[in-house]
C-alpha cells in the first residue's frame, strides 16, 4: 500500500492497518460509512468546542460568516457557531440529517462534497471528528479550497496517532490485547476510521494537494470525567468495563499532562502575512 501523504511503501502493523515508515501516517483498510459515535462524548465535546470557537475568533470574525460542518451529528458545533453570531449549514450522511433539519438548522443529507449544491461557497468549513473517516482526503481537501472563499479558513478536528492513548493501545495489541486499538479505530461501527494522521502528517497532505496554508495548530483534551462512564460501557461491558472506567478515571489528571490525542489545524484560504507584515 502506498502512503497518501508522501507515496513511500507502507507497512503492515495488523492485517488491517498500515504505517508509514516515512512519514508516520496510519491508514486502514476498514470500509467507510455513515453513522453515529459513541455514548457519553456531549460534555466533553461541548467543552471542546467552546475552546475551538475561542482559538477561531482570534483569526477569524465569525458574525455574519456562511459556515458549513461536514458531519454535523446532533449539531453541538453549529448551536455554538450559531451563538457567535454565524450563519451555519449542516451536511450529514445518516438519518441524523432529519434531527437537524428538524431544529430547525440548513441541513444538506448526504457526502461532502457530492451532495453540495454546485454553485455554494463558504466563509467556513469545519471538520470535527470527520476528516479520518474520509476514504479520499486529498479529493476533499481540494474540495474545500474550492469552496472556501477567499480569506475563508477550514478547520481540521481530529484524533492524532502521536497522543498517547493511541500509543499505549498500540503497545497493549503486540502484546495481545486487541480491542483498545480497535475501538480507536471503531472497527466494528458504521463508520470506522479509515486514517490516523498526525499534525505534522495532516499539515503536509493540505499544503502539498492545495495553496491552503496552516496559520494555527493546537490540542484538546479527549477525556473527561463527565460521561466517561458511558462511553466506557459502549465498548467494553460488565467487570472489564468497570476496571477500564476506573483506571482512566483516576489517571485523567496524568493524561493531560501527556500528548493529547486531539489535535486541531486551522487553515487559511489566500496569502498569510509573513511576520515582517504583521508587525
Amino acid at each position: 500500500m502506498k502512503c497518501t501523504v508522501c507515496d513511500n511503501e507502507m507497512k503492515a502493523f495488523a492485517e488491517w492497518v498500515y504505517d508509514c515508515p516515512s512519514c508516520g501516517l496510519s491508514r486502514s483498510t476498514l470500509r467507510p460509512g455513515a453513522g453515529r459515535g459513541v455514548e457519553g462524548l456531549e460534555v466533553l465535546r461541548r467543552q471542546n468546542f467552546a475552546t475551538l470557537i475561542g482559538k477561531m475568533s482570534s483569526h477569524f470574525d465569525l458574525n455574519g460568516k456562511k459556515c458549513l460542518e461536514v458531519g454535523s451529528a446532533e449539531g453541538w458545533f453549529l448551536e455554538a457557531l450559531q451563538s457567535e453570531g454565524a450563519r451555519v449549514v449542516a451536511l450529514e450522511p445518516s438519518d441524523m440529517a432529519d434531527d437537524l433539519a428538524a431544529k430547525g438548522y440548513e441541513t444538506i443529507k448526504g457526502f461532502f462534497p457530492d451532495a453540495l449544491p454546485q454553485t455554494e461557497s463558504y466563509d467556513l468549513i469545519a471538520f470535527n471528528d470527520v476528516f479520518e473517516h474520509l476514504d479520499a482526503p486529498i479529493e476533499a481537501i481540494k474540495s474545500c479550497e474550492q469552496r472556501t472563499e477567499d480569506h475563508g479558513i477550514v478547520v481540521i478536528n481530529l484524533p492524532s496517532n502521536e497522543g498517547v492513548f493511541y500509543r499505549v493501545s498500540k503497545i497493549l495489541h503486540r502484546l495481545g490485547m486487541q480491542k483498545p486499538f480497535e475501538r480507536l479505530w471503531q472497527v466494528g461501527l458504521p463508520s470506522p476510521h479509515i486514517y490516523y494522521f498526525s499534525p505534522s502528517t495532516l499539515k503536509r497532505l493540505v499544503e502539498e494537494n492545495t495553496d491552503l496554508q496552516c496559520i494555527d495548530t493546537f490540542v484538546l483534551p479527549s477525556i473527561a470525567r463527565a460521561g466517561l462512564k458511558e462511553r466506557i460501557e459502549a465498548s467494553f461491558t460488565g467487570l472489564v468495563g468497570q476496571i477500564v472506567y476506573w483506571i482512566l478515571l483516576l489517571a485523567i489528571p496524568v493524561v493531560r499532562l501527556l500528548p493529547s490525542d486531539i489535535c486541531v489545524l486551522v487553515f487559511k484560504k489566500g496569502k498569510v502575512p509573513d511576520i515582517n507584515e504583521r508587525v
